[in-house]
């Protein structure tokens, strides 16, 4: 074999490894897309608990309630000492607030975000008190 017949004997090589290669990237790239498709629509895990919202005052209905919310100006919603509002959610026209901090802090407060009002709180004592 002469230089010449090996270069395009080479060439081929090169050519079919670049494919192989180009086909096992694409491969590995279904496979990450089928593997986060796979994650997201996994239907083992419990559907997370609705939210908790008092009935509604009027008969209007709910997406009546949801429009835009008057401003109420400034609430305080007091909190005893050592506590912090660990998370905050609005849901509607309520705001539930994960107060924590010591054993006596541990509680969700709810509030009117039309009014500014505190509607009520669950407290989670220690199992001993």
């Amino acid at each position: 074999m002469s230089e010449t017949d090996e270069l395009p004997r080479q060439l081929r090589l090169l050519k079919g490894l670049v494919i192989g290669l180009g086909v096992l990237l694409g491969v590995a790239a279904l496979v990450v897309v089928f593997a986060v498709l796979w994650k997201l629509s996994d239907r083992s895990k419990p559907a997370p608990a609705p939210a908790v919202t008092a009935p509604a005052a009027s008969t209007a209905p709910a997406a009546a309630a949801t429009d835009s919310l008057p401003a109420f100006g400034t609430a305080d919603l007091a909190l005893p000492v050592g506590c912090a509002v660990e998370s905050a959610t609005a849901s509607g026209d309520r705001l539930v607030l994960l107060v924590g901090g010591t054993d006596d802090c541990r509680r969700v407060v709810i509030a009117d975000l039309r009014s500014g009002k505190k509607l009520g709180e669950f407290r989670f004592p220690a199992a001993g008190q």
